[in-house]
């Protein structure tokens, strides 16, 4: 809901948290890769106000979003510094599978 998305970016506000993204790649049945990012971020300190209104602004794009803010949009405002591959903020550790992918010559080199 929206008021629980405003209550958790003012428990994260001024804090630091983890983000972890997890993939892998199953082959007969079997896992033969895997790989587990993670993201350290710091959330800056932010008004009660503005974030009732950064979450009444953005409800339709964060109500599926875990943190209640996409650091691709206007969430990125949200914060003060970011610590890791920001493909795993978005859910996929995209570099790593790649770079699997074409070591294994799935992809071209």
């Amino acid at each position: 809901s929206p008021e629980h998305a405003v209550a958790q970016i003012k428990s994260l506000a001024g804090d630091r948290h983890s983000l972890l993204s997890a993939a892998v790649i199953v082959e007969g049945g079997k896992p033969i890769w895997r790989h587990v990012g993670q993201v350290r971020l710091r959330m800056r300190e932010a008004s009660d106000i503005y974030i009732e209104d950064y979450v009444t602004r953005n409800w339709d794009s964060i109500r599926q979003s875990v943190g209640g803010y996409k650091l691709e949009e206007e969430g990125v405002r949200l914060f003060s510094g970011i610590e890791g591959d920001y493909f795993n903020v978005l859910g996929l550790p995209l570099l790593e599978l790649l770079n699997y992918l074409t070591l294994r010559g799935n992809l071209p080199a």
